[in-house]
C-alpha cells in the first residue's frame, strides 16, 4: 500500500474570492437556461454583459409573469376562495425578487464549492451525473404535472371546455411554479453531497492509518485540512441561505393557503356527492403541493445525517487511539469541539428549522387550520331544522 493510495494529497487553500475557473458555468450553462423560458433567472452569472439585454429579459418575465397570472385569475371561479390565487402570487413574487437579487452572491456559493472540490479531489463526472439528474427532474416535473392536467380534464371536464386556451396557460403557471423548486433542491444536494465526501474522506484517512503506513504527521495535517473543508461547507451554506430564503419562505407561505383551499373544496366536494375518483386527483394535488415545499428539509436531514456520520468516526478513531498519539488525540478532539460548537443547521430567518421536521409541522398546521375552517364555515351542521 502506497501513500497516495491511502491518502489524498495535500491540496492549498484557495481563497474563494480569488478562484475564477468555474466549472459549473461549463456543466450548467445549458441546464441552466431552461428557467429561463419561464422567466426564472437563476444562472450564477449575468445573463448578459448588456444592460439593454438585461432590462428586456426583466421586461419580458414581468410581462410574462403578470400576463400569465392575469389571464388564469380571470378565468377562475370564485377566486379568492380558489388556490390559483396563491399560485399566480407565488409566480409573480419569485420572479419580482430574482430581479431584485444581487447575481455576485450567487456566483460567490458557486465559487466556495469550487474550492472545497479542490480540496475533496470531486471528479469530473460528477458535474455530468448531476447535470443528467437535473434534466431527469425537469422532465419529471413536466410529465407529472401534464399527467396531472389531463386527469384534471377527464375527471372535471367543464373544466376544459370553457376555454382550452386559458387551461393552457394555466398548466404553463403551475409548471413555472413547480420547476421554480428545482434549483433550490440542486442547491441543498450539492451541500450534502459534500458533506457525504469529506465524511468519506475522514474514513478513509482513519483506514489507512491503521495499518500504520503513515505517519501521525500527516494524519494530522490531514485532519486539519477535513476541518477547514467542513468549516468552508457550513460557510457556503450561510451564503446561500441569503439567496434561498426569500424564496423559500415565499414557496411556504404560498403553499399553505393553496393546500388549505384545495382540501377545504375537496370536502364540499365530497358533501355535494362528487365522485371519489375526482377527489382523488384533487388530494394527490395537494399531497404534490406540500411534499415540494418541504423537500429541501428532507434532503437537508440527509446532510445533518452525514455530519452524525462524521462525529461516529471521529469518536471511534479517538478512542482508538493509543495514549501515544496524544498528537492526533488533539487534532480528533479538536474537530469534534469545532463540530459541536458549528452544527451544520438551516434557519429560514432564524424561525423555521428546516430538516425532518418541516413536513410534519406543515400537516399539523394544515390539519389545524382545516378544522378551524370546517367549524366557522358550519359545513357538517345539520340544516334540516
Amino acid at each position: 500500500m502506497t501513500l497516495e493510495t491511502c491518502f489524498l494529497k495535500k491540496t492549498t487553500v484557495v481563497n474563494p474570492t480569488d478562484y475564477k475557473p468555474l466549472r459549473f458555468h461549463d456543466y450548467f450553462r445549458r441546464t441552466y437556461y431552461i428557467p429561463l423560458i419561464f422567466g426564472f433567472n437563476w444562472l450564477p452569472f449575468p445573463i448578459s454583459k448588456s444592460r439593454i439585454v438585461r432590462i428586456l429579459f426583466a421586461t419580458y418575465s414581468l410581462s410574462l409573469s403578470f400576463g400569465c397570472s392575469i389571464l388564469v385569475l380571470k378565468f377562475v371561479k370564485n377566486v379568492y376562495c380558489s388556490p390559483y390565487l396563491f399560485i399566480a402570487l407565488e409566480y409573480v413574487t419569485t420572479v419580482s425578487l430574482l430581479i431584485l437579487v444581487d447575481v455576485r452572491n450567487r456566483e460567490k456559493f458557486f465559487k466556495k464549492l469550487e474550492v472545497i472540490d479542490e480540496q475533496l479531489h470531486v471528479s469530473t463526472s460528477y458535474y455530468n451525473q448531476l447535470k443528467t439528474v437535473t434534466l431527469v427532474g425537469v422532465v419529471f416535473v413536466l410529465f407529472t404535472r401534464l399527467l396531472y392536467s389531463t386527469a384534471l380534464c377527464y375527471g372535471f371536464k367543464f373544466y376544459c371546455d370553457e376555454s382550452p386556451f386559458v387551461i393552457c396557460i394555466s398548466a404553463f403557471v403551475l409548471i413555472a411554479v413547480d420547476s421554480n423548486q428545482m434549483p433550490r433542491l440542486i442547491v441543498f444536494h450539492l451541500i450534502k453531497y459534500r458533506m457525504r465526501l469529506l465524511r468519506i474522506r475522514v474514513e478513509d484517512l482513519f483506514k489507512c492509518a491503521t495499518v500504520a503506513v503513515i505517519s501521525s504527521k500527516d494524519e494530522k495535517k490531514n485532519l486539519v485540512l477535513y476541518q477547514e473543508t467542513y468549516g468552508i461547507i457550513l460557510e457556503s451554506i450561510s451564503t446561500i441561505s441569503n439567496i434561498v430564503n426569500p424564496f423559500f419562505l415565499v414557496s411556504l407561505v404560498c403553499s399553505f393557503p393553496k393546500i388549505m383551499f384545495l382540501l377545504y373544496n375537496i370536502i364540499v366536494l365530497h358533501k355535494k356527492g362528487v365522485q371519489i375518483t375526482q377527489l382523488l386527483i384533487l388530494a394527490a394535488e395537494a399531497v404534490q403541493w406540500g411534499f415540494i415545499a418541504c423537500l429541501p428539509g428532507i434532503v437537508f436531514e440527509t446532510t445533518r445525517a452525514q455530519v452524525d456520520k462524521l462525529k461516529v468516526t471521529l469518536l471511534q478513531r479517538y478512542k482508538k487511539s493509543s495514549s501515544t498519539d496524544e498528537v492526533i488525540q488533539a487534532e480528533i478532539k479538536e474537530f469534534l469541539n469545532y463540530i459541536e460548537l458549528r452544527p451544520c443547521r438551516y434557519y429560514l430567518y432564524r424561525l423555521i428549522s428546516v430538516d425532518i421536521t418541516l413536513p410534519v409541522g406543515l400537516f399539523h398546521l394544515c390539519t389545524t387550520y382545516l378544522i378551524v375552517m370546517i367549524q366557522f364555515s358550519h359545513l357538517f351542521e345539520d340544516t334540516t331544522y
